[in-house]
């Protein structure tokens, strides 16, 4: 039913915040129809200059990414690596790989994580991201880290079932529970 009103364009070495650019008015001027555009990821994008940096190549494709939408007037969905050094902390605006330009023009950027980050009980304890990983259902957390027009600080819980690559929303309740659960279990068989 909605297969015919998907079109993929697979990126390629010289695929930059430019040529998504052209390609989506070109797509909104043959159709009619304006898009919505997801970028999966933002940091493969090609470089726009050749001799600037990532910080500041991946600042222009936000800008270029942001413009599209205005003239558009379409939601453009970028996705961000993490830097490194934030896979083992709770997500937050720092989380992105040169995150300026995402920080200052985008106007919702969620982060996804593991739930247990947000566990109280864990004391800073180190994440297990291959154990996190193993389990069937993987407890994950959506939180709103900036909202230009709403709410903040909120998050939605799913169960993420790899094998389906499909996500179910949990009550907050159910998810603390079921994480809860399991941790007192460990609790008195240990």
């Amino acid at each position: 039913e909605y297969s015919e009103n998907i079109y993929i364009h697979e990126g390629e070495q010289v695929t930059s915040a430019l040529t998504v650019d052209g390609i989506t008015r070109k797509h909104k001027e043959v159709t009619g129809k304006t898009p919505i555009v997801i970028i999966d990821y933002l940091q493969i994008l090609e470089p726009i200059d050749q001799h600037g940096t990532e910080k500041m190549n991946t600042d222009k494709s936000v800008k270029i990414l942001k413009q599209l939408s205005r003239d558009l007037e379409t939601t453009v969905i970028a996705i961000s690596s993490f830097n490194r050094m934030n896979y083992n902390t709770p997500v937050s605006m720092v989380s992105f790989k040169e995150s300026g330009g995402i920080e200052y023009s985008a106007d919702l950027v969620l982060g996804l994580q593991f739930s247990a980050f947000s566990d109280k009980s864990i004391d800073n304890k180190e994440i297990d991201f291959d154990e996190e990983k193993e389990k069937e259902p993987r407890k994950v957390e959506l939180k709103i880290l900036k909202n230009r027009n709403g709410e903040t600080g909120k998050s939605v819980h799913f169960d993420y079932y790899a094998k389906y690559n499909m996500y179910e929303e949990v009550e907050q309740s159910d998810a603390l529970l079921t994480t809860n659960y399991k941790k007192t279990k460990e609790m008195k068989v240990t």
